[in-house]
């Protein structure tokens, strides 16, 4: 999921570090680490080999997902799209793998989510966003909205939209997709021990320094890094990904009234549920972080039969989840199948 740090009320504007690396033993003598900021967001990247992977191959990843579909660039292909004219085609030579990539997985998540992962929510993100909200316009919007309306599509090497009012958002998925494009570096330079985080998006390989599986730290809805990150759980990461999706930390208010940045692209509305926190471990981050968004839409107990029939429908996937939502003035926590022996939860259901 991406993130800005330029405005607040909208999903992609807080850093939710929901998922930090924690239990590692001392470092091995070939350890590397990179770190910095990319998409709004920090990073980091650890390793071992025998040498160190140069941070150009990284910066190449990160550059190729924002040429595809970085909405605060200006000069991404998504961008330059949207201000063109409808029907116009837009060839994207420096991110066509992303958008190779990225399209069909959109197919399948929207299938398999019941339209609750939808790229083409760009026009309600900015409808909920704006100002001068009102409503009354919320059926106008919603028009230019649905993945298999055909409103947009990718072929032949080309973007087109049948209206410049359809205004699409990979956000949901970009960021996990880097973080499968930096882990493919790193596989391809040799390392097979590894874990790469990027804005609370991880995926490992490997083991830790001891040899023993990676272990991720999910956190508490009122976790707090100034006072001390509490961790509501901890997970094993196996030779996949874990991802977050949170509402807790991302809303803005109307009128006195809580509006969360989650927005429904069945009803067009933003959430009124109380699921705070979706964890998602899949085979991959894009899948991860495009799963972790639909079932924190879809809500509970809706969420629960998704990943079941992501599980029958898609078994390679990997798919298991975590849930957390309000219970009165505290949080329940409950999961689903999947995780295998290692999940430990911090704090009693």
């Amino acid at each position: 999921m991406w993130r800005s740090t330029t405005s607040v009320g909208n999903r992609f504007v807080l850093g939710l570090a929901a998922a930090l690396a924690v239990g590692c033993s001392a470092p091995a003598p070939e350890e590397f680490v990179h770190t910095g900021e990319v998409q709004g967001t920090t990073y980091t990247i650890r390793y071992w080999g025998a040498d160190s992977v140069p941070q150009s191959r990284f910066q190449e990843a990160f550059d190729v997902v924002d040429a595809a579909v970085n909405l605060w660039d200006s000069t991404s292909c998504l961008s330059v799209l949207h201000g063109l004219p409808a029907d116009s085609a837009l060839a994207c030579p420096d991110g066509d793998a992303v958008l190779d990539a990225l399209w069909p997985l959109c197919d399948s998540l929207h299938a398999i989510s019941g339209g609750r992962f939808d790229p083409t929510v760009g026009p309600l993100v900015q409808f909920w966003r704006a100002d001068d909200l009102e409503e009354e316009g919320l059926d106008a919007v919603r028009a230019h909205v649905g993945w298999t309306k055909g409103l947009a599509r990718w072929s032949e090497g080309a973007l087109r939209r049948t209206s410049s009012d359809v205004l699409l958002d990979f956000n949901a998925i970009a960021q996990g997709h880097t973080v499968d494009l930096v882990l493919d570096v790193l596989q391809h330079a040799g390392v097979a021990n590894a874990m790469v985080e990027i804005g609370g998006e991880v995926r490992c390989i490997g083991g830790n320094p001891s040899g023993e599986p990676w272990r991720i730290g999910i956190e508490r809805p009122d976790s707090d890094a100034a006072s001390g990150r509490i961790f509501e759980a901890v997970v094993p990461v196996d030779n996949r990904a874990v991802c977050t999706s949170g509402s807790y930390r991302k809303f803005r208010e109307v009128d006195g009234k809580r509006l969360s940045h989650a927005i429904d692209p069945l009803t067009g509305r933003p959430v009124e549920h109380g699921l705070l926190s979706v964890t998602v471990a899949a085979r991959t981050a894009a899948i991860g972080d495009g799963l972790a968004t639909a079932l924190l839409v879809a809500g509970l107990p809706q969420a629960l039969s998704l990943v079941e029939a992501c599980q029958q429908a898609h078994p390679e996937w990997g798919v298991a989840a975590l849930f957390i939502e309000a219970d009165g003035t505290g949080y329940r926590h409950s999961a689903t199948s999947g995780w295998g022996e290692g999940l430990e939860w911090t704090e009693k259901p």
